[in-house]
């Protein structure tokens, strides 16, 4: 008889607490926390907890002079940290 596994779903391999961000929050700030916490996408959430969107190192690369998205890349890439995602 074939065992056949269980399949896996996205809940079995989500971030737990993840790093979040209000949409108020200024590019400076997330791209602190990308480099802190070694991670390249953010989720950003509103007064209600609901997700809105999400920040990208490519968004911040896009929508700035770029020196965020270097000054997070470079942390993220960095051996240590908090990386949580």
């Amino acid at each position: 008889m074939t065992v056949v596994p269980k399949a896996r779903t996205a809940r079995d391999v989500c971030s737990r607490d993840p790093v979040c961000v209000k949409p108020d929050m200024s590019t400076e700030q997330a791209e602190e926390l990308m480099s802190e916490h070694q991670i390249r996408r953010l989720p950003v959430l509103d007064s209600d907890q609901r997700l809105v969107g999400i920040v990208s190192l490519g968004d911040l690369a896009r929508e700035t002079s770029g020196e965020s998205a270097h000054h997070a890349l470079e942390g993220v890439s960095a051996e240590g940290g908090k990386r949580q995602q």
